[in-house]
């Protein structure tokens, strides 16, 4: 699969993300939505660390460009809500911020993210470390296959 298209389809969840604030507002198929969205993204995102590991990029370089898309949403909402006050802080960064992540599910993150005491914050990090460890185990299961077929 050409490059490209797999740092393409690292962007998959924002639009997941954004579909599910958009069902949200729809009665049961909301509900849905928020139910399968989040699975349907951890499968997605481990199939996509496994056509990551047919490529020619090391780990560190595949992980990397894998996760980029929820390293810089990570960074973008702890500037946007850790770093700036509500007057500074822009609504549209602040948004886009929380697209990436409205795509873990939120409903099984949640209960641990309440222990801490900015669970919010709490909820967003716990969400790139599931997203991000769901593609690197993708990477490493396909690195693995690949090396039983030489």
């Amino acid at each position: 699969m050409k490059k490209f298209l797999l740092i393409a389809m690292t962007l998959v969840p924002f639009a997941a993300g954004h579909l599910m604030d958009v069902m949200l507002l729809v009665p049961v198929a909301g509900t849905l939505t928020f139910y399968l969205v989040p699975l349907a993204v951890l499968w997605f995102l481990f199939w996509l660390g496994r056509q990551y590991a047919g490529t020619d990029w090391g780990p560190g370089r595949a992980l990397l460009f894998g996760n980029a898309a929820g390293l810089l949403s990570l960074a973008l909402y702890l500037w946007q809500f850790e770093g700036q006050n509500a007057e500074e802080r822009s609504l549209l960064l602040a948004g886009l911020s929380q697209k990436y992540f409205t795509a873990a599910p939120q409903y099984l993150l949640g209960p641990v993210a309440r222990l801490f005491p900015r669970p919010v914050t709490a909820l967003e990090a716990f969400s790139f470390l599931l997203l991000a460890g769901v593609f690197a185990l993708g990477f490493f299961t396909g690195r693995k296959a690949k090396k039983g077929k030489s």
